[in-house]
């Protein structure tokens, strides 16, 4: 499913801040901010794209799960109606409501499944964006200080 970027006109307004660079506010690097900001972004539009995904299968398995139900249900119906036994009636009752709560029981673990597939891996994109930051702080951090080192030797 391919869908076009609805924050592409906001990256837009980036640009216009390349402008104004080189900025020096204490040794920040604008572009690199900017960057990292629109790399965020990105990585949130794709973890609420996995969501969206997921949301959207949940919806056809309950939908095909409806559907199941309502012709089960129908069945029975023809089945009682049909039978002259009022014993056969409540055996073929009993009969589907064991039926119906072990599918239900078991439509509800694939419906769990779904939603925590998605969730994990919307997190695990969030989360590999944040470690991509930590390690950007890091990184210039770690070159800040030693430019700093070296121009107090020097």
């Amino acid at each position: 499913m391919s869908q076009t970027n609805p924050f592409a006109d906001a990256f837009k307004a980036f640009d216009a801040f390349k402008s104004y660079s080189p900025i020096s506010c204490s040794g920040v690097n604008v572009d690199e901010a900017i960057s990292v900001g629109k790399r965020n972004v990105e990585a949130f539009q794709e973890a609420c794209q996995v969501i969206a995904e997921g949301a959207q299968q949940i919806v056809s398995l309950q939908t095909k799960i409806i559907e199941q139900n309502a012709r089960q249900v129908l069945e029975l119906f023809n089945a009682i109606a049909s039978s002259k036994d009022p014993r056969e009636s409540a055996a073929k009752q009993a009969s589907y409501a064991q039926e119906a709560l072990e599918k239900a029981t078991s439509d509800a673990k694939q419906l769990a499944d779904i939603a925590t597939k998605s969730s994990n891996k919307a997190t695990d994109l969030i989360k590999a964006q944040v470690t991509k930051n930590i390690q950007e702080v890091g990184k210039a951090v770690s070159s800040q200080k030693k430019a700093a080192d070296k121009k107090a030797a020097a």
